[in-house]
């Protein structure tokens, strides 16, 4: 078992349910994405519609560095780990885990949500190419997690990980 001062990272693809499952954890959970809309006030699609991705992932860095994981999960956007050097921000701080999916089963849970700026913009075969790029930094996690299609049972076994 863990340091209950210990702090967790939840990293993974979009779809991956990071939030979902971060909200179930017995732990005090915070997802980034609705920090960043509370401290914003615009919805992430807002932020990519009215000034660009590339602010919005600015946002998302600097409102990393300024949450502390002390004894939190803190679930990230799919692309978090992949701006100013996020991913490597995030192992110094904290223990990084990987919700780690089946891209057939996660491109069905997202192709119809409009609210995601890349579900969007890229077709199946795009989608596909990024998740292919993103696993391999998403591999680099403390710890891998096989996601199981039930929300609570993936929370129930993901609690012994960060207890």
């Amino acid at each position: 078992m863990e340091d209950k001062h210990q702090g967790y990272y939840i990293i993974g693809f979009m779809g991956s349910g990071k939030s979902s499952v971060a909200a179930l954890l017995d732990r005090d959970a915070i997802d980034l994405d609705r920090e960043i809309e509370q401290k914003t006030g615009y919805t992430i699609m807002q932020i990519f519609d009215r000034f660009s991705a590339s602010y919005f992932r600015w946002i998302e860095a600097q409102l990393l560095r300024s949450v502390c994981p002390n004894g939190r999960i803190i679930a990230v956007g799919g692309g978090c780990p992949f701006y100013y050097h996020n991913m490597e921000y995030m192992r110094r701080q904290a223990k990084t885990v990987y919700l780690r999916c089946n891209f057939d089963s996660l491109y069905d849970r997202i192709k119809d949500d409009k609210s995601r700026p890349l579900v969007r913009s890229l077709d199946r075969v795009s989608m596909q190419a990024l998740f292919d790029r993103r696993e391999a930094l998403y591999m680099t996690a403390d710890i891998i997690f096989d996601m199981p299609d039930d929300l609570a049972i993936a929370a129930q076994k993901l609690n012994k990980f960060v207890k």
